[in-house]
């Protein structure tokens, strides 16, 4: 027998952890509401056995080949297992945490010191500190227990843990040294014959067997005692699924008295199911309460109908909720239904009542201040009755915010027990149409006189209470009717007086009913004269103004055809300059009669003027007064279409100033423009009738002429070399005199469109420069190319190789708050990198001038915009980019859209870019300028007027520019601390902007001393090198690198 036991040991260790996994399931499950105070902390003696039932097969799988990975989990299943089955013993005997741990631990200690091994901690002394005396305490604690009537089957646990707290003492020999001496396994199988497992075995399976009884009792008496509960409750209890039969899965209580049917007809749902039987008309809107609850995770209070077995209707009332898992996801509905047939008719005999008499009632607990309220409470404060009776700060929200604290003054009296005051209060305008409420009641108090129940209704007064409020509001009517009358005719009087409109009225048979001031100041009619009542044909009989057109404004002027209709807008010319411009409107009463005339006389002579002076802009230069470039193209154009038609000649004399650029390098840009001016007051002179003269740009001018028969223009540009060589001109102290070199071409010998003509006398400039300057030559096709033109085409080639090879480089300088010196934004300045030499940079005065003669700025502009927009997207947190755009490309109708499009694809807010313009070039191309922002601006970008004062003659066109920011030219910012003039000049910028509400920009701020003068004169931002220099890699740049999604 000993033999067959050795050889099965295996089976025996299958046997043992299969029962001791099967005792922690029982002991997880078994009731925990039993009367024994052990069943308490059950689940951790659950806990010992699901372990310890590991360990076991761990250890069997041992006897076939150990490990590592083997051993370490034995010794950790083993203590783990051994901790719970103490932690169970000492919670039921209720002994103290600290002494019993420290005393186990002690002698865990104890025997690990004696072993001298770790393992000897790890499985000896967790056995003997923490298996033994837990085994022995869980022993104690079932035998002593009398607490409960199943007392033979805990002392079968009691001895069935005693004999495993013994066995537990006898350890395998191969955990401990050999100098210690412990019972073991050896011994114990020498000394009985059997193996030691084989006894742990069989208390398991006692164990096992007399938990699995008492689980199994413990059920059956809490279902017996569940059941004999609920046949005592009104109704009954249910569990079920949330479907569309809301399918059973329990049900107890009292069913048949209220529906006639048995609980076994609902455990077939081929024969009823908990949605069959409520009647047809409440299912759907039992479903979607239920539902609506079950969202929000909230109880359910139904009143619905069913039909009961015999066939007939029932009211019942139904409370329940949703039964869910531990991560929320719902696994049953249960709840309670009880009838309510009784208690539904009473209500709706009452609900009638309330709703003939407008009244609803409610109730109210002093102790514990719950409430209920009627179906009528509800609709009046237009809520839902399944939400429940609101609390008092939810009842408040319902009425108007005027209305709360009184009725809260009142809701706290009848808390504390006291009678509150009657006030009529309102419902919340925004919950729905205001009604008026008129509370009363009743108090209800115990036998020492304390107040237990307030009992009260509301009364719905809206309807008196609106018509108390229409009478009132019909009074308050007439006399603001008649308050407003009086208001708005001294309104209307002091309005028609301040305005500079002039305004007559006459009536219907044509005489004066009302002039205003403005008219009789318009028509220089004098105050004393009594226009009112006279007819209106002799009104301007009393002015002292004659018309500069008599004959044909006097039948014009208050007169009109057809009194039915607006007479069409006519202007008055006066005698002293003055332009009127006259309307009148027939005037109706309310029935569409005509009861008289409204004229209207405004000057617009400062209108016209400004609109004389901004065409004079939009074709002139504003330093010389000379035609501008645009002007000049556009009589170029009409030039060679009446020379074509006509078949005559015509010539272009295209002219600079020798060396000018050391004018502007020696002494400076204001010495620049004094000789220019003085340039083109000389050749004014020489120019006859009929011949166009402008400036072109910088130093260039050019003169159209139209040739007789076999004239030539070489007579005019002999006089214009002549007279510009006899200006004199002194600079600090030096006298100067400067020549031209001027290149003729004529039509159509040396070319038949506007490229041609002036490409050639552009080349025939240069080569009368080359010929010594201070001369005129005439294009001569056959002459090599000039030095001038082979640069302009190398430069050509080189911008064009720096577009294709991607050689631009944007650079940045800081614009700064004068306030507070801080960053506003940046302005992009484009640099163009020298192939030859990769380290060096070219600057924009290189290569721009050349792109803006050849188109190439177009490209250029494109290239800057694209690369600016995706740096704004790259880096978030930069306010704005200021980017400068070229005046030819106000010629190009698709760039806004280009701009747009970039804005969208890189998703970039459109006011974080700023395009510049300068003033010369929008003053210009005065209507193409303007067309031109009014599209940026569309699109949501900022625009600026670049180097602001050049054209400082007048600034009524930015009245039609509509530009936000104004940047005042660096001319007047150099040297401004000691230029007095300079200081006048940009403090009246600077005021025109401030204004016209426009922000101010001055560059070229090279000091302290220009910055803070500028600060004090006013101006929003400054730029320049005392601020900042630019740099391609500016800080702003690198606050943050987030890419566009």
């Amino acid at each position: 027998m000993n033999v067959w036991l050795d050889n099965h040991l295996y089976l025996i260790y299958q046997v043992y952890g299969a029962a001791f996994l099967m005792m922690g399931a029982v002991a997880l499950v078994v009731p925990r509401h039993t009367r024994s105070s052990l069943m308490q902390h059950l689940w951790l003696l659950g806990i010992f056995g699901l372990m310890h039932g590991l360990l076991e097969f761990v250890v069997a799988e041992r006897m076939f080949g150990d490990s590592v990975n083997l051993t370490l989990t034995s010794q950790f299943l083993t203590i783990s297992s051994f901790f719970a089955l103490f932690e169970f013993g000492r919670r039921s005997l209720n002994l103290a945490l600290v002494p019993a741990y420290a005393l186990a631990t002690t002698l865990a200690v104890a025997i690990g010191l004696w072993g001298r091994e770790w393992s000897v901690l790890a499985t000896p002394g967790a056995r003997y500190a923490f298996g033994f005396s837990g085994a022995a305490m869980v022993a104690i604690a079932f035998l002593r227990d009398r607490s409960n009537l199943h007392a033979a089957w805990h002392r079968t646990l009691g001895f069935s843990f005693a004999v495993y707290a013994v066995l537990t003492l006898f350890v395998d020999t191969t955990s401990i040294p050999a100098h210690m001496w412990l019972p073991s396994h050896a011994w114990f199988n020498e000394s009985f014959g059997i193996p030691v497992q084989l006894g742990r075995a069989v208390c398991a399976l006692a164990a096992l067997c007399a938990l699995g009884i008492l689980s199994s009792r413990a059920n059956t008496s809490t279902a017996l005692d569940l059941e004999n509960i609920l046949q005592g409750i009104d109704g009954f209890v249910y569990r079920c699924r949330n479907d569309k039969s809301w399918s059973l899965v329990y049900m107890a209580g009292n069913v048949h008295e209220i529906s006639g049917h048995h609980i076994e007809d609902f455990t077939d749902p081929d024969r009823l199911t908990l949605a069959g039987w409520i009647h047809e008309n409440d299912r759907d809107r039992v479903w979607e309460e239920v539902q609506q609850a079950l969202a929000q995770q909230q109880e359910f209070l139904l009143t619905y109908r069913i039909v009961t077995k015999s066939g007939e209707l029932r009211w019942v009332s139904e409370r329940g909720a949703g039964v869910y898992d531990n991560r929320g996801e719902l696994l049953f509905l249960q709840g309670h239904v009880s009838n309510a047939n009784e208690l539904v008719s009473t209500l709706e005999r009452l609900e009638r009542s309330e709703k003939l008499a407008g009244l609803a009632h409610w109730e109210l607990a002093v102790q514990n201040g719950k409430g209920l309220w009627s179906r009528q409470m509800y609709r009046f404060f237009n809520i839902n009755p399944n939400d429940g009776v609101p609390d008092q700060s939810r009842f408040l929200e319902l009425l108007h915010p005027e209305d709360r604290e009184s009725v809260s003054r009142a809701m706290q009296a009848m808390t504390q027990g006291q009678a509150p005051e009657i006030v009529v209060f309102r419902s919340n305008p925004a919950m729905g149409p205001v009604r008026y409420f008129l509370p009363g009641w009743q108090c209800s108090r115990s036998a020492d006189g304390q107040p237990v129940r307030f009992t009260g209704t509301v009364l719905d007064i809206t309807s008196q209470q609106l018509a108390m409020q229409q009478l009132e509001a019909s009074r308050l009517a007439q006399n603001e009717a008649l308050a407003l009358a009086q208001r708005e005719q001294g309104r209307m009087a002091a309005l028609l007086s301040a305005m500079s409109i002039g305004i007559l009225f006459e009536d219907r048979e044509g005489l004066v009913e009302y002039v205003n001031p403005a008219f009789r100041r318009m028509w220089a009619v004098d105050e004393d004269i009594q226009l009112i009542g006279d007819s209106t044909r002799r009104v301007l009989e009393h002015s002292t103004h004659r018309f500069a057109r008599p004959d044909h404004a006097s039948k014009h002027v208050l007169h009109v055809l057809d009194t039915h209709e607006i007479s069409e807008r006519f202007e008055v010319d006066l005698y002293d300059g003055r332009i009127l411009t006259q309307l009148s409107y027939p005037v109706s009463d309310p029935d569409g009669r005509i009861i008289g005339r409204l004229w209207i006389y405004e000057d617009v002579t400062h209108e016209r003027q400004t609109a004389q002076q901004l065409v004079y802009l939009a074709e002139h230069d504003p330093l010389t007064g000379l035609n501008n470039r645009h002007r000049f193209q556009e009589q170029l154009d009409w030039l060679i279409l009446s020379a074509r038609r006509n078949r005559t000649r015509f010539a272009v004399l295209y002219f600079d100033l020798d060396d000018f650029k050391y004018i502007n390098d020696t002494f400076g840009h204001r010495a620049g423009d004094t000789v220019l001016v003085r340039t083109a007051g000389e050749v004014a002179s020489l120019v006859r009738a009929g011949e166009m003269f402008a400036r072109l740009g910088g130093d260039e001018f050019a003169i159209l002429t139209e040739l007789q028969g076999k004239d030539t223009p070489i007579a005019l540009a002999e006089r214009i070399c002549h007279a510009i060589a006899s200006i004199p001109f002194r600079f600090r102290g030096s006298n100067l005199r400067l020549t031209t070199s001027i290149g003729i071409t004529i039509f159509p010998e040396h070319g038949d469109n506007t490229e041609d003509l002036i490409a050639h006398a552009d080349s025939a400039m240069y080569q009368a420069k080359n010929a010594g300057k201070n001369n005129w030559a005439i294009y001569d096709a056959a002459r090599n190319l000039p030095e001038h033109m082979i640069a302009r085409m190398n430069w050509v080639t080189r911008i064009a190789h720096g577009l294709e090879n991607d050689l631009l480089e944007l650079h940045f300088q800081g614009i700064h708050r004068t306030s507070d010196r801080t960053l506003s934004h940046l302005e992009v300045l484009v640099r163009m990198k020298d192939p030859d030499r990769p380290n060096d940079l070219i600057m924009p005065g290189q290569f721009i001038p050349i792109a803006e003669k050849s188109g190439q700025i177009l490209e250029i502009d494109r290239w800057v915009l694209k690369h600016s927009i995706a740096a704004l997207a790259s880096h978030t947190s930069l306010n704005a980019l200021a980017v400068n755009i070229s005046g030819r490309s106000f010629d190009e109708p698709g760039l806004p859209n280009y701009i747009h499009d970039l804005l969208q694809e890189y998703q970039v807010a459109p006011e974080r870019l700023i395009i510049e313009l300068t003033e010369t070039a929008a003053v210009s191309e005065m209507q193409d300028a303007q067309r031109f922002i009014e599209t940026l601006q569309k699109t949501g970008c900022v625009v600026c007027l670049d180097d602001f004062g050049t054209g400082f003659s007048t600034f009524a066109y930015l009245k039609y520019l509509g530009v936000q920011v104004l940047k005042i030219d660096g001319m007047f910012i150099r040297d401004l601390p000691n230029n007095k003039d300079n200081q006048a000049f940009v403090k009246a910028m600077i005021d025109v902007g401030r204004g016209l509400n426009k922000i101010t920009v001055a560059e070229f701020v090279e000091d302290e001393a220009t910055f803070d003068m500028l600060k004090t004169l006013g101006v929003d931002l400054a730029q320049g090198y005392y601020l900042d220099r630019p740099r391609a890699d500016h800080p702003a740049l690198s606050q943050d690198q987030g890419a566009p999604e």
